[in-house]
């Protein structure tokens, strides 16, 4: 798991300097196209409003209003156009900036990955949050998942799949230990489905009674550290 770095992406501080300063420059001058739309469609419009109701108040307002939201239309196309014609005339700088936004992207999602491996992380999540972040990690491990509609769920948040075996899992966002009874209820559900096994993951570990049940069950205890060390082997891989 390696910190993206600008080299990766064929870039130096140098180059997107440069190509930011030209794009500063084009933004500037996409930010005086709109204004040349306002009088002219202020007048087109006024006109038009003059001729259906001769109020020349009543003219200037719509006029006005019009105009104002032909000059965003027209300015919006206008800058639209000029984007295209700028990446035609600076394909370099265009490139950079491109891969930049890459550059950028690899490393937030870096930042995220690296949040996912502190304890603080999961322990703050909501109940749901903490399905979704599961389903998410699942995924990455190669299995197919099925989340289940909140509060309906029937003692199953998640289904997973890989290599033919199925999986239900319970995900339990507890600050204290799990007991026996939830696994009981797991065990019971598994029994009933067609799975080929279950898995009871918790924030907040497990009681010695669930360790116990669970041993010589087809069900796997996922505690915060056994989530974390599973988030740790997909790790992160920079897309250039």
């Amino acid at each position: 798991m390696r910190k993206p770095e600008l080299n990766d992406f064929g870039l130096s501080a140098a180059d997107i300097q440069r190509a930011t300063d030209a794009d500063f420059d084009r933004k500037a001058l996409q930010s005086k196209l709109w204004p040349w739309f306002l009088l002219p469609g202020t007048v087109i419009v006024g006109s038009v409003t003059y001729a259906a109701k001769p109020s020349v108040y009543f003219a200037i307002l719509i006029g006005f209003i019009g105009g104002y939201v032909l000059a965003l239309f027209g300015g919006a196309i206008a800058m639209g156009l000029w984007d295209v014609i700028w990446a035609k005339m600076r394909p370099l700088d265009h490139e950079v900036l491109q891969k930049h936004k890459k550059y950028l992207a690899a490393l937030k999602a870096f930042e995220q990955q690296q949040q996912r491996l502190l304890e603080s992380f999961w322990s703050t999540l909501s109940g749901r949050a903490f399905e979704h972040e599961l389903a998410q990690l699942f995924e990455r491990l190669g299995y197919g998942v099925q989340l289940t509609p909140y509060g309906r769920d029937g003692g199953i948040d998640l289904f997973v799949e890989q290599n033919g075996k199925s999986t239900i899992v319970q995900c339990k966002r507890y600050t204290g230990a799990v007991g026996v009874a939830i696994v009981r209820e797991l065990y019971g559900v598994l029994q009933s489905s067609k799975a080929n096994s279950a898995i009871l993951a918790s924030t907040g570990g497990f009681t010695k009674g669930v360790l116990d049940f669970a041993k010589d069950k087809p069900i796997q205890l996922l505690g915060l550290r056994e989530i974390i060390d599973l988030q740790k082997s997909v790790g992160h891989k920079v897309e250039t």
